[in-house]
């Protein structure tokens, strides 16, 4: 095996039917960076046409050649496999966590697991200094995700990073969770699912191995450079930078809170009405910005991480409810996001006079109240009630609730597309989002494009820095124009440059989580530092000096931007084997019909021709045909994919 820099240089494979491991070179999965990218070419080789709960499905967990580094915001795994969740079909899909599962999955010897087959019994995977074994979980199955990680360390070790499911996952609810820690979690694509389908309670690693970087003086000095752009990204600040000083108190901990105003700070009554504190912030493996907080919940008498934000949203719930929902679905190992929308739901079928509290089976009358969260909650994750309907997610809830209509005209239903919740969604944040919405196969979760752009996230008035002064110059910069984008809540006239950032969206979305690094910090398209040219850029080629230095593969960021590149064609290409179509334009590509239909929080809703000829556009700067949307022979010869063009249907008759 040749010397490797950045790598373990092994991949597990583990066959869950017979129990069989084995270990490959890592060296073939190098064209497609890590990640995400080791996911797909897996996926198209071996399991294009399988079904999210078929044996065949192959479950990935990889992590990059930044992973185990110092590289900062590189704390994060990627998870890829044939999702559940997707609507209308069943699509290959990814999900990424943060914590320091994929830093320690290197460490014990491995970059990463393919997982295929399923289990007769229970079992977890223990990887321990490059050996690995399949143990029985029979003990385990049936636990929250936070009893299981204890358990498994008790009998492992304290060290022990684990990632695992619920008893959602355990009962294949559709939208359940893979969770890490007491909130790290692949929270999109229903993995969770696949995971109990496959009867896999956890996988579980502890090494003491490292990882060689080529050039340990051109990393240290990446990594430096990087950091010290660090600090704005897409939502929140390092409190020490001049560049938020206005209007953060270097006090008021909760980064993560920071985001949608849930601070000391910006709501006092958290404070006042004393239902949370922050405890602590902390960090992903590597990251200085440590988004991360505990918070107590003093009327709980309990202490809960992560991002509660993203809670089961009952209601306006100023009280413990809220935080207490949030930590019940880490532990059931559900999407906080389902919930969230079932009661929306549940509050419009009962005003409307379509169906009854007693008929639901819950107290939806006080959707504010904890018998109500705690009820859904234990209905969705062991599918009995009406929560078997919301366990199928949302396309299928729908159709089982007669809601389809609905579901895509309405905007209370709340619907982005393939399945999922609408999350920095189409219209609001212009077409490149519209764009990056309809061609993938999830909800995509782009913050960087809405960090971009929203005042009070990137820009703030109250400290004299204002998106209109700071922003366009950064875009002509750094995206060639400043027509790629717009301020949050206004579209404009459409340009062809936002086409073209969309098709850099893709690209580097794909990089990043194959590196992986942090969503929330990567591309570094603003800095908090006023001295550079233009105020307040950020710098896209920061990927390659990290990736260049660790690796000792020197690629140019365009030859790195090529390689996402390669990676969002191979999903293309698969996506097009599942749909069985050489048209995904006019079947795959296309976004709920509300947001032509209704303005939203903008100005209008999306014109129908300036949309079409959007498509046009994106399709033209991929090499795509612009009437089916596949891509051309050209473009797959360019990026290195003839081998994969058998995954193209071919074309319908005239």
């Amino acid at each position: 095996m040749a010397e490797s820099f950045g790598w373990v240089g092994k991949v597990l494979r583990v066959d869950l039917s017979t129990g069989a491991t084995s270990v490959e070179d890592t060296q073939s999965y190098l064209p497609f960076i890590g990640g995400r990218g080791f996911g797909l070419k897996v996926i198209a080789e071996e399991a294009p046409a399988a079904g999210a709960f078929d044996a065949e499905n192959r479950l990935i967990v990889a992590a990059g050649p930044l992973s185990g580094t110092p590289a900062p915001a590189a704390g994060r795994c990627t998870l890829v496999a044939v999702s559940p969740e997707t609507y209308p079909r069943e699509m290959v899909s990814h999900s990424s966590m943060g914590g320091y599962f994929g830093a320690e999955l290197k460490y014990a010897g491995f970059d990463a697991v393919i997982l295929q087959g399923r289990s007769p019994t229970p079992v977890y995977l223990w990887i321990s200094d490059g050996q690995a074994e399949l143990r029985s979980a029979e003990a385990l199955w049936g636990l929250d995700t936070f009893e299981t990680q204890k358990m498994i360390q008790r009998q492992t070790g304290p060290e022990t990073e684990i990632a695992c499911i619920g008893p959602a996952g355990e009962n294949r609810v559709r939208t359940a969770i893979v969770i890490h820690g007491t909130g790290h979690a692949c929270g999109h694509s229903g993995f969770g699912a696949v995971m109990g389908d496959k009867r896999l309670k956890a996988i579980a690693c502890c090494g003491h191995g490292g990882v060689r970087v080529a050039d340990p003086k051109a990393y240290a000095e990446a990594v430096g450079y990087a950091r010290s752009l660090l600090g704005t990204g897409a939502h929140w600040p390092l409190p020490t930078k001049p560049f938020w000083v206005h209007h953060q108190d270097p006090h008021d901990l909760s980064r993560q809170a920071y985001r949608s105003g849930y601070t000391h700070q910006r709501q006092p009554w958290i404070v006042t009405e004393g239902y949370a504190t922050v405890a602590k912030n902390t960090a992903c493996y590597g990251c200085p910005v440590a988004c991360y907080n505990y918070l107590y919940m003093p009327k709980a008498g309990a202490f809960g991480g992560g991002d509660h934000n993203c809670t089961m949203g009952v209601g306006a719930a100023r009280d413990e409810t809220k935080w207490q929902a949030k930590q019940l679905c880490d532990r059931l190992g559900i999407n906080a996001y389902i919930p969230q929308i079932a009661t929306k739901w549940l509050t419009w079928l009962r005003e409307q006079g379509r169906m009854t509290e007693k008929e639901m089976g819950l107290p939806i009358s006080a959707p504010d109240s904890w018998p109500y969260a705690q009820e859904l909650l234990r209905q969705i994750a062991y599918r009995q009630g009406i929560g078997a309907i919301f366990g199928e997610g949302m396309g299928r809830a729908a159709e089982q609730l007669g809601l389809l209509h609905e579901l895509f005209t309405e905007e209370a239903f709340g619907y982005g597309g393939h399945g999922m919740l609408y999350h920095w969604g189409p219209r609001d944040w212009g077409m490149a989002m519209d764009l990056v919405w309809a061609l993938e196969n999830r909800d995509p979760n782009r913050h960087d494009r809405p960090g971009f752009s929203a005042p009070g996230y990137g820009w703030d008035p109250r400290g004299g820095i204002l998106w209109e002064d700071v922003a366009p110059p950064i875009a002509r910069a750094l995206l060639g124009s400043e027509h790629a984008i717009s301020p949050a809540g206004s579209r404009g006239p459409y340009h062809p440059a936002q086409a073209r950032y969309a098709a850099l969206i893709h690209k580097r979305s794909c990089l990043k989580e194959s590196l992986p690094v942090c969503d929330w910090q990567f591309p570094i398209y603003i800095s908090p530092l006023v001295e550079r040219d233009p105020p307040y850029c950020g710098d896209l080629t920061v990927e390659s000096r990290l990736y260049s230095a660790a690796t000792g593969d020197e690629l140019s960021m365009e030859e790195l931007d090529e390689a996402g590149e390669r990676v969002w064609t191979l999903q293309r290409l698969i996506t097009m084997h599942q749909w069985g179509t050489h048209d995904l334009r006019a079947t795959h590509d296309v976004l709920p019909e509300r947001f032509f239909l209704h303005a939203g929080s903008v100005e209008a809703p999306i014109q129908r021709d300036e949309w079409e000829q959007a498509l046009d556009d994106y399709c033209q700067e991929l090499g795509w045909e612009r009437a089916s949307g596949a891509p051309t022979a050209a473009a797959l010869k360019r990026l290195g994919l003839e081998d994969y063009a058998h995954l193209m249907p071919d074309r319908e008759p005239a």
